[in-house]
């Protein structure tokens, strides 16, 4: 390796770890780190100390189940003859940050709650992925908040309001 090479990739490495740490800077410690904060359900997660205090209350909403769909045969294969669902929970959490653009719920520490409406796969199905969410919290709340974002009018209807109807 030449002397220009070595320097040309020194000079990459160091404007790599400074766009890095400008991104953490700006965004906050989960960006660009998802995978290892992202808790993808509360119930399988709750005996750690860390998650468990913030966890007030656990209630089954649903329990898992397979739903068939009677479509006409003559339809195509794009047409889902069936769909399997997990169990859904209604958490009541505290000391949690909520973004309220997108309803995404995250812990102070960063563990991102995929159980929340604004849960990345949500945010990414229904619309961008709102940058606010990456950040430190800047506004406390007392009492009781119930996060429904906007998802469009069928899964404002059918998926965010009967949660929110169950709500205590």
């Amino acid at each position: 390796m030449t002397w220009e090479t070595k320097a040309a990739h020194h000079l990459a490495r160091a404007r790599w770890k400074m766009a890095k740490a400008a991104s953490v800077v700006a965004l906050g410690r989960t960006v660009g780190h998802l995978p290892e904060t992202f808790v993808r359900s509360l119930v399988e997660v709750m005996t750690h100390k860390t998650i468990r205090q913030h966890v007030d209350e656990v209630s089954l909403l649903t329990g898992a189940h397979v739903e068939h769909f009677a479509f006409d045969p003559q339809l195509g294969p794009e047409y889902r003859r069936s769909k399997a669902f997990d169990d859904r929970f209604l958490y009541r959490l505290t000391d949690v940050c909520v973004s309220p653009a997108s309803g995404l719920v995250w812990l102070p520490g960063g563990r991102v709650l995929g159980e929340s409406y604004g849960s990345l796969s949500r945010v990414l199905g229904w619309g961008a992925v709102v940058e606010e969410t990456l950040l430190p919290c800047t506004k406390r709340i007392r009492g009781p908040i119930v996060a429904l974002p906007d998802t469009g009018y069928f899964h404002w209807l059918l998926e965010v309001l009967p949660a929110a109807i169950h709500w205590k």
